[in-house]
This record gives C-alpha cells, structure tokens and sequence, in this order.
C-alpha cells in the first residue's frame, strides 16, 4: 500500500534543518512542501491484557444474574465467596431499549413483577421510573437438632417498591444526579409468641453532584431516608398475667451530607479530602433488658435519641505502570457512641508486574453506624422494637494475589484478619425475640477461589473459605460463626440462546447465640446444621427483546436454621418471562 505524505514547512530555516546540505543560493527555490513515497505494510497487533491493578481485588465470584426473588436494596458486600450485592432492577434498561416488564411465578409460592421505563433519553438528560413486587410464603420446618419450645410455623412476606431516578449532565464535566424510591413490606414473624404480623416503610431520597474541571475533581451529596415498623413486639402473656405483652414499634430519621475535592498534580498523583456527616434520629430507643417476666424477654424503653457520625478522609494516591498506591486515614467523630474520635487507616497497595498477575494488600476500619435499614437488610426477622448503636473496627487488613486468565485459567488467593468491637451478632431470647447483642469479634480468615472457561460455551469455578470460630473470637461478618464455606458452579451455553447454571454451595461449623426462656437468662451456644444448597437456573432468549427464565433454589429440600431459631426455605423457584420495548 502506498501512501503520498506531506509536511508544511513554516519557515526556511526549518527546511535548512532538515536538508542542511542545501546552499544559501540555493533557499530561493525551496518549496515548502515535501512529497515522500514509501510502501507501509500496516501490520494487525496481537490483543493483550492490560495489566493494570484495580483499587479493590476480592476474590473472583461468578457474576450472578438477578433472581426474580431477590431484593432491590443495595445492601454491603462482605468479604465472602458466595456474597454478591442485590442488582436494582431500575439498572436493567439496555439500549436500545427504554422498557421491560417482568413477571414469574411458582407454587406453593413465590412470585414477582417488575417494569420500568425510561421517560427521558436525550443527550444530556435520562429519567428512569420503576416498579417491583416480590412475595413468598412457606412453612417453616424444624431440623432433628431443633432448639426446645419451637413449633412449626408459616412465614410469609410481601413487598412493593417504587422508584426513579434522573441524570442531567451540565456542561462538558458536571453531572446532577437525583434519585427517590418508597417500598413498604408485610412480613410475619411465627417465632413470636403465637406469631405476629408486622409492617415496615422505608423511603430514600438523595442529590448528587459530581464536576472535573482543570484538573480538580469535586462530588457532593445529600439524602435523606426513613425507615420504620407499623407494629412493635407482641408476647404471649406470662404466667400470672392475663394480657399480652406490647412493645412499641420503633422507627428512624436519616441524614446524610458527603462532599470531597481531589487535586490531580499529574498522571500519577493525586492528593484529595473527603467528608461525610451522618445523624441518625430515633423516635424512640429499645434496648434488650437483662431481666425476665415469667420467662419472656423483657424491652426497655427509651426517649427519643439522635446519633451522629462524622467522618474525614485525607489521602494521596500513586499511579505509576504497575503500581497503584493509596495512603490514607479515616477520622470519625460520634455523638452518642462512646469514645468520641477514633482513626483508622485507608491503606491500599497493589503490584501488577505482569498481565496476568496482581498482589494486593489493604487496611482499613472506623465506625459502623447500626442503623435498622441496615439491619433490616440482613434479615427481615429482627424484632420490630428494638434499636442499636455503633460498632467499631479498630483494624481489617487483607492481602491477596490474583493470576489469570491464563488460557482460559484464573486463580485468587486471598487472606485477612479483622478485630471489631461491639459487632452485632444475632441471638434468639427464650425462643421469642431476635436480637442483636454487642461482641467483640478477632479472627482472620483465608480463601482461594480457581475458575476456567471454554470460549463461550461452557465455565466451571470452585472456591474454599475458612475462618476459625470461637464464642467470642471469628470472622466478624459471618454471623452464623461457621467455620467454613465452599461453593462449586457450572455453567455451559449448548446453544448461543440458552444458558444454564448449577451451584452448589456449602456453610459447616455453624453456631448460634441463645438465650434461655426462664428466670434464669443462661446464654448458650446452640450448634447449627451445615446448609447445603444446590441452585439450577436457566434463561432462555426467544427474540431479542423476550427471555424466559427458571431458577429452583435448594432443589434437594435441605432444611437448616438461617438463626438459631430460625427455619430456613426449603425447596423454591421462580419461572417468568421478561420483554424489553
């Protein structure tokens, strides 16, 4: 291929530079342009792997696709190879679409319904609307090892949500994001007494402000979220006592304001600040008391109570070819909580000399503001009158390598150890109440997770996690206190339309905190059967815009206690269709 070349030249001298064997008589016929032949032979590169080390390596996991059962709150992702973080469904919209509509049923049951559109899509504005149903009910079925003076029970849960979301992008770097969402939950709680039925309203409401400009980088934030039950803790009436015992329902009042700036010196440096101030208002506080009335477990009853947390982050980040370095500090300053000033560090370093190699090694901690929103998204079984306060990390660290892909082949290695102080850990009162009680937490854990793919058409991955466990000593975000965790999956697409899963995961070492329903209060450690859980899904594209899927969850029917009183789903599933307009 050839290719003609021509260069302006601006100025004489510029030309006498590059051909200075010209004479000074000779300048006057100089011609400003140059005209050179050559043949180039373009050559195709190989593709390779950039090798560049995220902020954040976890241990590889399987990337799970939405379930029709699962939540639409984000909720933290623990540090686990079986954890993903719950997908919104308001996130589904794909181009070219701006629609979709789901629904899915299974007996005895479980269904859901979902849809959304897209009212907005132009180029600087998009807005999002969003509507989701999810419902279940089963019966609740003891294990051989059932915990004394539980029986049977029905548990069944509703919830709908509705939500929006806008972004308007304002100039060449400026971005205003807003975003609402209401959803209220019926949920019954058999494990009460005789069983009750309780309610819960949350509503969240947040602004975001994010701008790049010269070389500063800028966010602020605001939001405002309520979370609250419509019906308190009820008890059957103790010995000697003809009414039933009730407690108040509690609920809470969050707000939240975050802003940073982050200066960039060059490619490689940057020096930043952020700050995030949260106050939590309860309308009322409950607190597990010691004492027991003829056995049943008894609440105190506070006034209202506001908490607070602020939080400061100075840090500076290095990025330098396979380098990534952050060195950081997190200042937390708490009203209501105790020690007032805590420090933490915010420290990440990452090495990636190779593509398919990376090292990892962080630290991290501060203040956990235990709010019932957050609780609420761990388990929805948690008494509806209690409330707590904070827990603190003096230090989490982990390290990890990551190698891979190598023909198909990926491999992570990770360990970490974590000390974390009044961290809430589920206990059962007496058989009837949920709660949380406040334990210090030391342990380290250790995991390794290997995966390989076959081009598109069929993936298998295999992962082992341990974490040694004592009453007071353990992983602290495994609140079951198992010992460990193992997880298998399998993955092959016959055909490019139809895509089917297995996964078999598996927790061992299971304990649980109760406390005993009588006079005397004696706290034991209740020994909890491994769950085992095979999962098949598959999903099936008839046209571009129509999906059928089927998902069957614990398809052997284990039974296992999600708490120590708590009876776990037996066999479940979804089967739907959902259409993209």
């Amino acid at each position: 291929m050839k290719y003609n070349i021509k260069f302006n030249i601006l100025a004489a001298a510029v030309a006498m530079s590059v051909v200075p064997s010209v004479a000074y008589g000779q300048a006057e016929e100089l011609s400003n342009t140059i005209t050179i032949d050559r043949i180039i032979v373009p050559e195709e590169r190989a593709v390779t792997r950039i090798g560049a080390v995220p902020e954040l390596l976890p241990p590889r996991v399987k990337v799970k696709r939405l379930l029709f059962a699962e939540y639409g709150e984000s909720s933290e992702i623990t540090r686990s190879l079986m954890s993903t973080k719950p997908v919104q469904w308001g996130d589904t919209v794909v181009l070219p679409y701006r629609g979709y509509v789901s629904a899915a049923y299974l007996p005895l049951f479980n269904a859901s319904v979902s849809a959304g559109y897209r009212v907005a899509d132009t180029r600087n504005t998009k807005a999002d609307v969003w509507m989701q149903y999810d419902g279940f009910s089963y019966k609740g079925k003891w294990a051989d090892d059932a915990v004394a003076g539980h029986n049977d029970g029905s548990y069944r849960e509703n919830s709908v949500s509705l939500g929006g979301s806008l972004r308007q992008y304002i100039g060449v770097g400026s971005v205003l994001s807003a975003d609402a969402g209401y959803t209220y939950y019926d949920v019954s709680q058999p494990f009460v007494g005789n069983g009750f039925a309780t309610g819960a309203n949350r509503f969240d409401i947040g602004l975001c402000w994010t701008s790049d400009h010269r070389g500063w980088d800028y966010h602020a934030a605001a939001g405002f979220s309520m979370f609250g039950f419509t019906k308190g803790a009820v008890y059957d009436a103790p010995e000697g006592v003809t009414e039933e015992l009730h407690w108040r329902p509690v609920n809470e009042y969050s707000f939240n304001v975050k802003g940073g700036v982050e200066a960039k010196f060059h490619e490689m440096s940057r020096l930043g600040l952020d700050a995030d101030v949260t106050f939590v208002h309860f309308g009322h506080t409950g607190v597990l008391g010691a004492a027991y009335v003829g056995g049943m477990p008894s609440i105190e009853e506070g006034s209202p109570l506001t908490r607070g947390l602020i939080r400061l982050t100075p840090y500076y980040v290095f990025k330098s070819g396979a380098v990534d370095l952050r060195l950081g500090a997190r200042v937390d300053v708490t009203s209501h909580g105790g020690k007032a000033i805590h420090v933490a560090p915010d420290v990440l370093f990452g090495w990636s000399p190779e593509a398919a190699f990376a090292f990892y090694a962080k630290a991290g901690g501060g203040e956990h503001l235990n709010t019932l929103a957050s609780l609420w998204d761990y388990t929805h079984m948690m008494s509806p009158s209690l409330t707590y306060g904070f827990s603190h990390i003096p230090l989490s660290v982990e390290t990890g390598i990551t190698i891979g892909e190598i023909k198909g082949f990926s491999a992570v290695l990770s360990a970490g150890y974590t000390r974390a102080n009044d961290w809430l850990m589920p206990v059962v009162v007496g058989g009837r109440c949920l709660a949380f009680e406040r334990v210090d937490m030391r342990g380290w854990h250790i995991a390794g997770h290997i995966s390989y793919r076959y081009r598109n058409l069929v993936g298998i991955h295999a992962g082992y996690e341990a974490a040694p466990q004592s009453s007071n000593n353990g992983y602290y975000l495994w609140r079951d206190r198992a010992k460990w965790i193992a997880c298998a999956g399998l993955e092959f697409r016959p055909v490019d339309a139809l895509e089917v899963t297995f996964d078999y995961n598996y927790r061992s070492g299971r304990r649980g905190r109760y406390v005993a329903g009588d006079m005397s209060g004696e706290v034991s450690m209740v020994g909890l059967r491994p769950v085992g859980s095979l999962d098949i899904g598959a999903s099936y594209r008839i046209t571009e815009a129509l999906t059928a899927t089927l998902d069957l969850n614990n398809v052997f029917n284990r039974h296992y206690y999600g708490f120590a009183g708590i009876p776990g789903r037996g066999f479940n599933g979804l089967a739907g269709v959902s259409y993209r307009f």
